[in-house]
């Protein structure tokens, strides 16, 4: 099966990309990072017909090789995008970041209260043993309260996420200002994504998501993958499933082949 999406789209990335940087003006950046972001849209889109169409391990690897090769770009225009880091509290953060975590990349976007808030996320990925980003990025010109992670780029594992990550967060189910950087640094630990994620669940754990507060809003729209890492985001800040959650929980962690082990 061939990879069609290259220069369809990534060729306009690309040249947006550009255009975003060299412009002075954040009204422009602005426009132009939207008009990335409604490419990423259509390049994602016609994937789940595709793994409809051939559930097999090759149309898996298409799709692999389709998000790949837009992410590669997608995230770096991103990264092009994210202010400098010039702020002493900024770069005291990214160092510890690198040297003290081991995240190979960090574009803050100079934000004091982002590079905080990241490297909070780091401590407590940390501290459970979770593997962390290999690179991440903020950026003021990304959708707010948005993020994305992204297994397959050429700098190894990625979050690219809104540098502004205070007040109140649409559909949080902590309110804590660490849950977006949790959250996609979460996905990053999910396997055999794609089938997974459309699979029914049997019976008894569906009914446990659709009881749950933290899950069923995830469930009901068929994205397993949310439901997983929502209730991963509530154990590891607030550490309050019910017994249902706990077990649907430990469903969804072997459903995704994800190796984390949170005590009680």
């Amino acid at each position: 099966m061939k990879v069609a999406l290259s220069d369809k789209y990534i060729r306009p990335l690309k040249q947006y990309g550009q255009r975003a940087i060299n412009t002075a003006d954040d009204w422009e950046k602005e426009k132009l990072a939207r008009k990335c972001i409604s490419l990423k849209n259509c390049a994602i889109a016609p994937l789940s017909s595709t793994l409809a169409k051939n559930r097999t391990l090759e149309g898996l690897q298409y799709i692999e090789n389709c998000l790949s090769s837009f992410f590669n770009v997608y995230a770096d225009v991103f990264q092009n995008l994210s202010i400098k880091d010039t702020d002493k509290a900024v770069l005291l953060a990214k160092i510890k970041l690198q040297n003290d975590y081991g995240v190979k990349r960090v574009f803050l976007d100079n934000n004091p209260m982002f590079a905080k808030r990241c490297l909070e996320t780091v401590e407590l990925l940390s501290n459970h043993n979770i593997s962390l980003p290999e690179r991440i990025i903020g950026s003021r010109y990304y959708p707010k309260y948005c993020g994305i992670s992204m297994k397959n780029t050429k700098d190894g594992s990625t979050i690219l996420l809104h540098s502004d990550l205070e007040g109140w967060q649409p559909n949080s189910v902590t309110n804590s200002p660490i849950e977006l950087p949790l959250h996609e640094s979460l996905h990053l630990q999910q396997n055999g994504f794609f089938l997974s994620n459309i699979k029914i669940l049997p019976k008894e754990y569906l009914e446990f998501a659709q009881n749950s507060k933290i899950a069923n809003s995830s469930i009901n729209c068929h994205c397993n993958h949310e439901a997983h890492v929502d209730l991963l985001v509530r154990k590891l800040i607030m550490n309050d499933l019910t017994e249902n959650e706990e077990r649907l929980l430990k469903y969804l962690n072997e459903l995704f082949f994800t190796k984390i082990n949170i005590p009680q």
